[in-house]
């Protein structure tokens, strides 16, 4: 092989993936039959996309707030569940629950747990939430009430500043789960 082939062959052409980086010089046996490695990434990534679109289940259940929009409260993907921002509503109803931080909160918190209960989990499941909050002055008050639902070995928390959808609305949780055995 001459230099300049070589060089080319050796060249990175780096392609961002789910997997991270791979230089194109990552190839191996089990490439054969694929004209490259992009054929062969794209393929297994449109194979496993197949699977995971296939293979999800929203969970519906009464004691789930009620969605106001095109998408599902919780989906769940193998062991784990993907819940959607859960704020300070009623589960029968849907409507909006007013109050102060803590009490809108606690419905959250509230809301989360039944909708994770309805997927077969709970709380002490969860791996990571992110809290949306509309006020950075409610972030002490936030950590203690964390502090009192996720007693043991707390998730991987976000909390972006943000401003939500209803004026009066101060918090929004959503989370990602595992479900036990």
């Amino acid at each position: 092989m001459d230099t300049k082939k070589r060089q080319q062959w050796l060249r990175l052409d780096l392609f961002v993936s789910i997997g991270g980086l791979f230089p194109r010089s990552f190839r191996g046996p089990y490439l054969r039959g694929f004209g490259s490695l992009r054929e062969f990434f794209f393929s297994s990534v449109l194979h496993e996309a197949r699977y995971f679109v296939a293979m999800h289940h929203p969970i519906a259940n009464p004691t789930v707030p009620k969605t106001k929009g095109p998408y599902s409260q919780v989906i769940r993907l193998d062991q784990l569940l993907f819940v959607s921002g859960q704020a300070s509503t009623d589960p029968a109803t849907g409507n909006f629950i007013p109050g102060s931080f803590d009490v809108q909160a606690r419905q959250a918190f509230e809301n989360l747990s039944a909708a994770l209960r309805a997927g077969g989990s709970g709380l002490e499941h969860v791996v990571k939430t992110t809290v949306f909050l509309c006020d950075p002055v409610n972030f002490t008050a936030l950590n203690k009430l964390y502090a009192e639902y996720f007693p043991n070995n707390p998730p991987a928390r976000s909390t972006p500043i943000v401003k939500l959808p209803l004026e009066q609305l101060a918090i929004s949780i959503e989370a990602i789960a595992a479900i036990p055995e």
